[in-house]
């Protein structure tokens, strides 16, 4: 059965920069994040996300390693995001990338979203199950 959790992320640092921006087509650039987590997962994480903007919205996929405390355990897992910024937010699915768990936290599996209306915090939700 799997167990539910929720979590706060603040960004602590947002690095973005544009690596592709031809004139009157989508700008293509990349963000190096990285967040710090209250809640059921405490810890912090440095996430890599490349998007492409048309206009004011974007599509992004990336990768996050968290680092912290899941459920009691210690260790680290990376997860991947596929998701989108559409009016004032940023919202994407993410699962954990199979056989990343380290630690306490190793054999973990699980899913979840993530949500960050314009500002510095998010809500990170997710299931998952531990062997």
């Amino acid at each position: 059965m799997s167990t539910k959790a929720e979590a706060t992320a603040t960004v602590g640092s947002w690095n973005e920069n544009a690596y592709d921006e031809p004139e009157g087509k989508p700008k293509l650039s990349k963000a190096s994040i990285h967040y710090t987590y209250e809640g059921d997962f405490e810890g912090e994480s440095a996430a890599e996300m490349v998007m492409a903007y048309v206009g004011e919205e974007a599509e992004y996929v990336g990768l996050e390693r968290m680092s912290g405390t899941l459920g009691g355990k210690k260790g680290t897992f990376v997860t991947s995001a596929v998701g989108g910024f559409k009016d004032g937010v940023a919202s994407h699915s993410w699962k954990v990338v199979a056989g990343s768990g380290t630690d306490e936290l190793e054999g973990l599996t699980g899913s979840g979203t993530f949500e960050a209306p314009m500002g510095n915090q998010a809500t990170a939700k997710f299931e998952y199950d531990l062997p």
